[in-house]
């Protein structure tokens, strides 16, 4: 949908009046409450059911996260269709102690809105319930609807008593301070940086994970030639492989990602789960950028491992000189392990008290 006729439609009806009506519709899960009643939960909201290996690894990492943090509750992945549903039953049971999450990535944006939407509904419902929403990037941009998005966000979100908004960097918390005055802002690694999916398998060849879509910052001629130059430096072991274009289930997927991730001599790509798959599986990257610049922010975090290596627009044409250099990078794995702990423990010193 045009995104000017968006903003038409969301000005002129109440703030979530198309989520209060789903819900109105919505009907109590009894076998899902069953499933959660007379225990102590952590809920996952928001979890990935759509082909997308970023979201879905964030889904599967932020489980595995609250199975680490909160060894003591049962973990309940809640995907985006059942929302509503899942929602009710949980205000129904009514049980206050448990811990509501709300899925990570890259959706805090009116391209997205659908998604921020749902959040807000979510946290508007939940004000008797700790909530955290898991490290995000705030993408927002300038247009009518998306100043529209940020104004009801944060009125929802500084109106909830017990919510802990997350960014997962530095560039999202000084936006999310701006676009959320006066809500506490904290700040984490995105959550998929915590797994160790590293696998050893024959390396070979290199692998393009390139976007295209409205985040892609080079031009086609400059996509031509990246490919050309991969050609040359991989004795035409080149292959292609898009984290969000698939078919088949996510798992299976996921599975055939890392296994072709791991058996690269070398990844490119500006997806930035691309750059986080190459990161947990120990592969050599050459990371560029996107349109909303939370690629370059994000590899802030790693830019010190030694083998994923971010480069500016400006410097593409320096990647024939990389690539043999990146080609034979090599992980070293007591710092892997070492930095993967250290994540873990932000996790557990912000997340723990709550």
């Amino acid at each position: 949908m045009n995104q000017f006729l968006k903003y038409i439609i969301f000005k002129l009806t109440p703030n979530l009046f198309f989520d209060k009506i789903a819900y109105l519709f919505s009907k109590i899960d009894k076998q899902f409450l069953s499933e959660i009643k007379d225990k102590q939960n952590a809920f996952v909201f928001l979890g990935c059911d759509y082909a997308n290996l970023g979201d879905y690894a964030i889904t599967l990492a932020q489980r595995e996260m609250l199975t680490i943090l909160f060894p003591e509750r049962n973990v309940h992945v809640i995907s985006v269709g059942r929302t509503y549903s899942a929602l009710k039953t949980i205000l129904y049971h009514n049980n206050t102690e448990d811990i509501i999450t709300i899925i990570g990535g890259g959706n805090m944006s009116e391209l997205y809105y659908g998604y921020e939407r749902k959040r807000n509904f979510i946290v508007n419902k939940t004000h008797s319930y700790k909530v955290i929403s898991f490290p995000q990037s705030y993408v927002f941009g300038n247009s009518s609807l998306a100043k529209l998005a940020v104004k009801r966000s944060s009125q929802e979100y500084s109106a909830h008593p017990k919510l802990m908004m997350i960014a997962r960097e530095e560039l999202s918390v000084s936006r999310m301070k701006d676009g959320f005055p006066g809500l506490k802002i904290s700040l984490l690694p995105d959550v998929v940086m915590t797994l160790d999916r590293r696998l050893q398998l024959p390396r070979k060849g290199i692998v393009i994970s390139m976007r295209n879509d409205k985040e892609v910052l080079l031009s086609e001629q400059e996509r031509n030639d990246l490919i050309q130059t991969a050609w040359m430096y991989s004795d035409g072991k080149v292959s292609f492989y898009d984290t969000a274009d698939l078919r088949g289930d996510n798992e299976t997927n996921f599975k055939e990602l890392l296994n072709t991730y791991s058996s690269a001599e070398l990844v490119i790509t500006d997806r930035l789960h691309g750059m986080i798959f190459s990161y947990i599986t120990g592969t050599p990257a050459i990371i560029l950028p996107n349109t909303n610049g939370k690629i370059g922010a994000s590899f802030k975090w790693i830019s010190d491992c030694g083998y994923i290596k971010f480069i500016k627009k400006d410097d593409i044409h320096n990647i024939k000189k990389l690539l043999p250099e990146m080609i034979k990078k090599k992980i070293d794995n007591d710092d892997f392990v070492n930095r993967r702990n250290n994540f873990i423990k932000m996790y557990k010193d912000l997340l723990c008290d709550i």
